[in-house]
């Protein structure tokens, strides 16, 4: 068990009631204007249960006084990625300072049971059965495969008065035959392909660089339907535009293989001057274009799916065309938010809230990673 306490002073808070107020959600600021000279101190304590289930509470102060909450819920997360993800790590923040406001404000203490699988689907499915066998509140889950591995269980849970939230990856049918949660926090897939390929556009307009001819699309996880939906229609926009030839191959998460994958993928397809692949993937790969003599932004154009730190900062110096960024911050921090909302005066969102297509670019990278090194991305 751990506790970690952190004092928040009323500058902070209102940064976090303005974000709350930029999601649509007004949770109300009287517990704040009532002590205006006092710091609101919030104690987080995380224990590891059986199964490996992970407890985040949170217990807030105001001048050495504990803020009674209003109500009290618990809420179960189901995902399939990874606490020592980069990428996850924002979702996570997300939802930890979701369940700090709600607690910092006396509207609820909320207590966050969390499972993870990096990437193993059939277990996120177990962790799911768990979940709703425990009767939490509230369950938020993403659907990063197959739907039919969830939609017993989901329908079983709402069956059992448990509402649901999707996030970060959503289930694709239509909506007659779609899980039957709230709503879906996440990306619009269909969307980041295009807005992708209309930015490239933009780019090689504005900077006078060739046209695409050859491009390489990296997939990180086959069976996948978003990586999948994002680069077939990327490709599509770009044998429409440029009449460009398009390669996609199954790469893998396993960053420390890239350099070997990728030179010989570059190898088998010498004439390739355009490669898509997550930032990650694109960190792990760079090398290997001086190798084989590749000048980024020059004779190769690179374009990223979620970014990094190293694939900012090549955005910033021209080498790097651009990158979607899904902003998995407000994926982790809406549902916890909306399923309060939900369960306390019934409000919900519908359909899709989308948090992406955002394309980082030369315009607004500075932004970007100012917003990272704040532990936002």
């Amino acid at each position: 068990m751990s506790q970690e306490p952190k004092a928040t002073g009323r500058r902070d808070l209102l940064k976090y009631l303005a974000a709350i107020v930029g999601t649509g959600v007004i949770v109300g600021a009287g517990t704040y204007l009532l002590a205006p000279s006092k710091e609101v101190t919030t104690t987080v304590t995380t224990t590891v249960g059986a199964g490996g289930v992970v407890t985040t509470t949170v217990t807030s102060t105001i001048g050495g006084t504990t803020v009674k909450p209003e109500v009290e819920y618990t809420f179960w997360m189901a995902d399939h990625g990874s606490p020592g993800s980069s990428f996850w790590a924002p979702a996570y923040k997300g939802a930890e300072d979701a369940i700090k406001i709600l607690s910092a404000s006396g509207l609820a203490k909320i207590n966050l049971k969390h499972t993870y699988t990096n990437e193993d689907y059939a277990k996120e499915a177990d962790d799911l059965r768990t979940a709703v066998a425990s009767k939490p509140d509230g369950i938020l889950f993403t659907v990063p495969s197959d739907p039919m591995l969830f939609d017993a269980i989901v329908r079983d849970g709402v069956k059992k008065g448990i509402p649901f939230i999707a996030l970060n990856c959503n289930d694709p049918r239509p909506p007659e035959q779609m899980m039957p949660y709230l709503f879906y926090v996440g990306e619009n897939a269909y969307e980041v392909g295009p807005a992708l390929g209309r930015d490239l556009a933009r780019w090689i307009s504005e900077h006078g660089s060739f046209q695409p001819k050859n491009a390489l699309l990296c997939n990180p996880v086959a069976g996948h339907y978003i990586w999948e939906t994002r680069l077939r229609l990327f490709g599509e926009f770009c044998k429409k535009t440029w009449n460009t030839n398009v390669v996609t191959q199954i790469t893998g998460i396993e960053l420390p293989k890239y350099p070997e994958i990728i030179r010989a993928l570059l190898t088998q397809y010498p004439n390739t001057d355009l490669i898509v692949a997550s930032g990650g993937a694109i960190d792990a790969m760079w090398s290997v274009f001086a190798e084989l003599g590749k000048k980024p932004g020059k004779d190769i154009l690179v374009v990223g799916i979620d970014p990094t730190a190293g694939v900012m900062q090549r955005i910033k110096s021209g080498e790097i065309v651009c990158c979607f960024d899904q902003q998995q911050y407000l994926q982790g921090f809406i549902p916890v938010l909306m399923m309060y909302m939900y369960l306390r005066h019934g409000f919900s969102f519908y359909g899709t809230v989308s948090t992406g297509p955002f394309i980082i670019n030369e315009t607004n990278v500075d932004r970007v990673i100012k917003s990272a090194e704040e532990g936002f991305r």
